[in-house]
């Protein structure tokens, strides 16, 4: 009697516990491979960004008639193109992070230079952040002044000077923590081209050097979210709540990210009533002595003027389709709206990326009630968005509560 034989397995079993195999195989390797094999389309992803980003800036720049300018297009674009060439032979996604933030720095310091002023945002600063640095109040001697009191007060070191560089100085910080926080990323491919969407943007790079005061009034939240976000410091909620209420001195958009955090801060359990404490502390501490100066110029300035009085701007406003929706009732609905809106989104939102995102859209819808919206308001929000793509990647530790 012959020994049985065993079966044999059909071609399709086998092919079948080939596939389970190679799937249990490829998630065994975990991030690493995810890493390499995402690496290798860095390349052409940010030249698809600077190409569709950067040239439209640099395209501008030679159309201000300065022959300097022309020429110094020529060489960012060939150290974008070396650090492409020089990525690809290293083989390091880091190198990337670093070439990326260094021609970042240097488009805006390039708008600075060659950039045609075109704001007047930056003049009044000047002359507000003069008067008190005289003595005077700003709100009373000026016919108006749409700003709170940080914003002038910010600017008095730098006066005499074009204060465009100190938004580039506020520009380059934000890159510079965004590249740090890259580094810090388990999925450094990622990061990198969020870092690129930041640096190359033409908008973020246009605005710096166009005068408006956009990048540094984002600068106070963005600081104090980033350290709620990827800090680990004990104090984090402390500084952050002193950074809020300097972004709400700074800027009256401040409030929209200010109600956010706390308010999920909130939801979360979080050392909320102790945050909101040093936010306020801070509000009153910067805004009450112009307010005791002359209360009814400070609110009608800083207050009632963008609420009721300002006049409308040709940017995607509702009002600018018809101006009988001016008025009470249009005012009515902005901040019922908006209202609800929050209310509605803290409830649903989950992680502090998706805060980002939230107050961002109503801000958003905010402005587009209401009888103001300028491009340039982007330049506040983006920042916030490269955040919240950066904090929904694996990091080693990612401490939030």
């Amino acid at each position: 009697m012959t020994e049985k034989q065993p079966l044999c397995q059909p071609r399709w079993y086998c092919q079948v516990e080939l596939t389970i195999n190679l799937i249990r195989m490829s998630h065994s390797c975990g991030w690493s491979r995810q890493m390499k094999s995402s690496s290798n389309y860095v390349p052409a992803i940010i030249f698809l960004l600077t190409s569709g980003l950067l040239l439209p800036f640099l395209f501008l720049l030679s159309k201000t008639g300065s022959r300097v300018a022309v020429q110094v297009s020529v060489p960012i674009m060939l150290a974008i193109i070396a650090s492409l060439i020089c990525g690809v032979l290293i083989h390091e996604i880091r190198f990337y992070a670093y070439a990326i933030a260094m021609i970042g720095v240097a488009l805006r310091a390039v708008s600075v230079i060659f950039s045609p002023v075109s704001s007047d945002v930056l003049t009044l600063s000047a002359k507000g952040a003069t008067l008190i640095a005289s003595g005077q109040n700003p709100y009373e001697v000026l016919s108006l002044f749409a700003y709170p009191p940080l914003e002038p007060l910010f600017y008095i070191p730098f006066a005499g000077l074009d204060l465009r560089w100190v938004e580039f100085g506020s520009g380059s910080l934000i890159v510079l923590i965004l590249f740090v926080t890259s580094l810090r990323s388990k999925d450094q491919s990622a990061s990198a081209l969020y870092l690129a969407i930041y640096c190359f943007s033409t908008l973020m790079v246009a605005f710096v050097g166009v005068s408006t005061n956009d990048t540094s009034a984002a600068l106070f939240p963005f600081l104090g979210i980033w350290l709620i976000m990827f800090s680990s410091n004990r104090h984090k909620y402390d500084y952050a709540g002193v950074l809020l209420g300097l972004g709400l001195t700074f800027k009256q958009f401040g409030i929209f990210p200010l109600i956010f955090v706390i308010g999920f801060l909130i939801k979360r359990k979080g050392p909320w009533l102790r945050t909101a404490i040093v936010a306020g502390v801070t509000i009153v501490a910067i805004s009450l002595p112009f307010f005791l100066w002359n209360p009814t110029d400070f609110l009608f300035d800083v207050v009632i003027f963008h609420l009721a009085v300002r006049i409308t701007s040709p940017y995607y406003v509702i009002a600018a389709l018809n101006p009988l929706f001016l008025g009470p009732l249009l005012l009515l609905l902005q901040l019922s709206l908006t209202t609800v809106l929050t209310v509605f989104l803290l409830y649903r939102i989950t992680n502090w990326a998706e805060c980002q995102l939230a107050w961002t859209s109503v801000f958003l819808v905010s402005l587009v009630l209401g009888r103001y919206f300028a491009p340039s308001y982007f330049a506040y929000i983006m920042p916030f968005w490269i955040l919240a793509g950066m904090s929904s990647l694996p990091r080693p530790q990612h401490h939030v509560v």
